[in-house]
């Protein structure tokens, strides 16, 4: 799946498994990576906060919860 334009399309993408929660974060870090440079609109990155969160989420989904 590419990259989901809208949070309807993310959600659709986790729920038929297309896509995990720690891709989407990862997908929307390289995003920023790529246009918040010459913007400097996002102050603080807590990338790998963002990043553990995903893998619980994607863990728990594993899981049936």
């Amino acid at each position: 799946m590419n990259q989901p334009a809208t949070i309807h399309e993310a959600l659709a993408g986790l729920a038929a498994g297309e896509i995990t929660a720690e891709q989407l974060v990862r997908d929307h870090l390289d995003r920023i990576d790529a246009v918040d440079d010459g913007l400097q609109t996002v102050l603080t990155r807590l990338d790998e906060a963002a990043l553990e969160a995903a893998r619980d989420i994607d863990r728990r989904r594993a899981a049936g919860d």
